[in-house]
């Protein structure tokens, strides 16, 4: 494997923190979902939270029960997620990037395998979340769910 690329001039900075100095620092304050979110089908929705709490800090278990409550799992949050649809795996992925009270939410494909009504509370959901103060980035190819919630969006087009 070749070694990482350096970089050769500039500064970054994540969250206010220069990287990749503060790199630990700024991660914890980053939640994500990429794609379809994956979890241990055979255990519930709350236990495979519980175990992504555990990597986090102590206070990411306390968050559980307010992170399901959040995405609308609380009344399924004891059953195995090998019964969720696949609308439910995306809020359980979206509940397990809450547990660190994340600054920043980056969110891929959010609205995969949700229903029209799904949809619509997702919408909301990341509303709320910008209300809030964090910052949301949302990646889809769908451009029209991009663009809904978005306060600003920039179109990135890639350089040939």
């Amino acid at each position: 494997m070749p070694p990482p690329t350096e970089p050769t001039a500039g500064e970054i900075e994540l969250l206010g923190l220069p990287q990749p100095e503060k790199r630990s620092e700024a991660l914890a304050r980053v939640g994500a979902i990429v794609e379809e979110p994956r979890f241990h089908p055979h255990l519930t929705g709350r236990e495979n939270l519980a175990i992504a709490a555990a990597a986090r800090t102590r206070d990411a278990e306390s968050r559980i029960d307010v992170s399901l409550a959040r995405v609308g799992l609380t009344n399924r949050a004891g059953d195995r997620v090998k019964t969720y649809s696949l609308g439910m795996r995306q809020r359980l992925g979206i509940a397990r990037a809450l547990l660190s009270d994340p600054a920043l939410l980056i969110l891929d494909e959010p609205m995969n395998g949700l229903d029209p009504a799904g949809i619509l509370e997702m919408r909301h959901l990341i509303r709320s979340f910008v209300d809030e103060g964090r910052t949301v980035f949302l990646s889809s190819h769908l451009l029209d769910e991009v663009e809904r919630p978005a306060t600003r969006s920039r179109s990135l087009t890639a350089a040939r």
